[in-house]
């Protein structure tokens, strides 16, 4: 219910910010863009802190995966983030 209520709000918040853009067909590029912000800065703070939001046998369902209890979940979560967010902003150029 929560997950589907951020991602409801996420959609209301990009309507808002690419509204005007949507006309000109630069829209859903900048979306992309701000998509692979948020990807890298979720990379850059697994580096930085250590833990990175991820699913691993333990958690499931989700959780917070730290590089000193599961390094195999944690270094494949950031590197993966950090990989997406670069090439999303690389084709929303």
């Amino acid at each position: 219910m929560l997950l589907a209520a951020g991602l409801f709000l996420l959609g209301v918040l990009a309507w808002v910010v690419l509204k005007p853009e949507i006309s000109t067909g630069r829209g859903p590029w900048v979306f992309i863009r701000i998509m692979g912000l948020l990807f890298l800065t979720n990379g850059l703070y697994g580096l930085v802190s250590g833990r990175v939001f991820g699913r691993s046998w333990k958690k499931y369902w989700g959780g917070w995966c730290y590089r000193n209890e599961e390094p195999y979940y944690y270094w494949s979560y950031t590197l993966g983030h950090l990989a997406v967010g670069i090439l999303l902003e690389l084709v929303g150029r």
